[in-house]
């Protein structure tokens, strides 16, 4: 780039900095004299808030019905009786599932699963654990 084209540049970003800063200026002012309270606008809005506040106050609201005692000489009403439960034809009857299985498991299987169990010792020994494995023979049992 060239002087000129830089000078071009400085020119027209210039009066757009200007104009940011009158603007930020600007805004910051209007709302320092807002919370001013004897500003008119703060006086103005702070009476309209007041009279809205009254306004809402005074507005008739009813949160609940109101309920009146009922008379002894008044017949009392008669609820009606509640249907018996219908039988629902969309869910089935419920079964239980069957706690042991009619067909035996397959011999094969089962020859595996004892022989996988006559492996496990009966309890396990305090040199089977991993920590107090060691290669040498001289060691106190500690591994790093």
């Amino acid at each position: 780039m060239n002087f000129g084209v830089l000078a071009v540049l400085a020119c027209l970003a210039l009066p757009i900095a200007l104009a940011v800063a009158l603007i930020v200026h600007d805004a910051r002012h209007n709302r320092h004299i807002q919370r001013s309270p004897t500003s008119v606008a703060s006086i103005r809005s702070r009476v309209a808030r007041e009279r809205a506040e009254v306004e809402a106050a005074d507005a008739p609201t009813e949160v609940l019905p109101v309920i009146h005692p009922a008379l002894d000489m008044e017949p009392t009403e008669v609820l009606p009786l509640v249907l018996p439960p219908r039988p629902r034809p969309y869910v089935g009857r419920a079964e239980a599932a069957p706690r042991c299985s009619s067909e035996r498991p397959d011999p094969e299987v089962v020859v595996r699963v004892l022989r996988g169990l006559r492996r496990f010792p009966a309890r396990p020994s305090a040199a089977a654990t991993p920590r107090q494995q060691t290669d040498n023979p001289d060691s106190t049992g500690t591994s790093v």
